[in-house]
């Protein structure tokens, strides 16, 4: 007896028939603990009145206050819209001046932000009453805090810490080696510059276990993040979204207390286990991974770098990627190209300064002496490229899978839908 199970990514679709024999799980988020709230505006607007660890923002702020407002940039699905209304309307009750109110992207070290994305993110209406800045690595000025205790030299964007508070709007969902996003994410990286970005990226914070998804007391990374937000007025408001992008829970308040009680209602909806490691799993890239191989990598973290990983050392990952863009990232093509084993990779990040992007490259080498990497992707010239670093590429899910079994036909199969959403660990 076959199981149908169809994969997306981008507008790459495909149906694969496993027999029920090999397919052990096939992973969604939990629907009981995925429902949207009611009345998202009472909801936020609840949270802002009873923030955690916090004193509110009418105790926190007067009408001379200056505040500088730090929003996701482009590649995150926060509602920022939505909120931005009502914290303005807050703000607003308040008697905070419009002129000393800063609007500012957390892009860290991303690009910057179009004006369609703009659009996007804030709408018309905010955008044609505030400027809205980009964190500008190149061009802006940085204000110097200090060192954390790990060594990360802090600079931050002085166009945000002039305010006598700092409120970020952010979401929550599991982060490949931050273990979430959300809280001081919106910090370092989204406001710092490079020196401090790659600083916190460094080769041994991102290297599995200190890099960790799913836990964030264990991830050096956001404990150097934290201890880097701490010295700045934060409050933070953070939404964790389901797979259909609809507000389950929101937080409000202090930039670790409020932070973990996001992380604890998306670890209900996220947090799926598996009673015995598979030899197989296969990872559905979902949205980012429709972009390019970049940022379908990160969708292998689901099965490798989580507290208890599900997949067997040397198990087979099958990555369902379209990947229209291509690889995504010169380092990784650069590295791979030069040194080709994955070990010198490794040995060359591990010696050198930390470079952008560099834990693309990291994990990839990781990955390849963790575990066998199959790529399903419809892109004809990255394939080729893939081919040329060791990794191999089938056709479709359905000849690999159909391949591993004709090898041993009592292997054990998993499937990872939209790993953005889960957190799969062995019970």
């Amino acid at each position: 007896m076959f199981k149908i199970v169809e994969l997306f990514s981008g507008d790459f679709e495909e149906k694969v028939f496993i027999h029920s024999e090999n397919l052990k799980a096939i992973l969604i988020p939990k629907e009981s603990a995925s429902r949207p709230v009611e009345n998202p505006r009472d909801v936020v607007e609840k949270m802002l009145n009873m923030p955690v660890d916090s004193k509110s923002l009418e105790l926190l702020l007067s009408e001379d206050s200056r505040v500088s407002i730090v929003v996701d940039d482009a590649t995150r699905q926060t509602p920022t819209k939505f909120i931005l209304k009502i914290l303005l309307k807050k703000l607003e009750k308040i008697r905070v001046k419009k002129k000393n109110i800063v609007m500012q992207i957390a892009n860290g070290l991303h690009r910057l932000t179009t004006l369609e994305e703009k659009k996007k993110i804030f709408g018309m209406e905010i955008l044609e009453k505030f400027e809205v800045h980009d964190n500008d690595t190149k061009n802006d000025q940085y204000q110097y805090f200090g060192e954390t205790s790990k060594g990360t030299p802090l600079f931050f964007n002085k166009r945000v810490t002039s305010a006598d508070l700092i409120v970020t709007i952010g979401m929550i969902k599991s982060h490949s080696f931050a273990g979430f996003t959300g809280g001081a994410k919106s910090i370092l990286q989204g406001i710092s510059n490079e020196k401090t970005v790659l600083s916190n990226h460094r080769f041994e914070f991102i290297e599995y276990p200190n890099g960790i998804l799913g836990d964030a007391e264990k991830s050096m990374v956001r404990q150097d993040m934290e201890e880097a937000a701490k010295k700045l007025p934060v409050f933070i408001i953070n939404v964790v979204l389901n797979d259909k992008n609809q507000i389950i829970d929101v937080v409000a308040g202090d930039v670790i207390g409020a932070h973990r009680k996001g992380v604890e209602a998306f670890k209900k909806m996220a947090e799926v286990f598996l009673k015995e490691p598979m030899d197989l799993v296969v990872v559905e890239g979902g949205y980012p991974g429709s972009i390019n191989f970049y940022q379908a990598l990160f969708g292998c973290n689901v099965v490798l770098t989580t507290p208890k990983p599900v997949l067997k050392e040397n198990g087979i990952i099958i990555l369902f990627a379209q990947c229209k863009e291509g690889m995504g990232s010169d380092i990784i093509e650069e590295l791979f190209t030069t040194y080709r084993d994955p070990k010198k990779v490794l040995k060359y990040l591990k010696a050198s300064s930390p470079l952008p992007e560099q834990w693309a490259a990291q994990f990839l080498a990781s990955f390849l002496l963790r575990a066998r990497l199959i790529v399903i992707t419809s892109n004809t010239l990255l394939k080729d490229k893939l081919k040329n670093f060791g990794i191999t590429c089938f056709n479709s899910t359905q000849e690999a899978i159909d391949n591993f079994i004709a090898e041993n036909e009592k292997i054990n199969v998993a499937v990872i839908k939209n790993p953005d959403f889960l957190i799969p660990n062995l019970e």
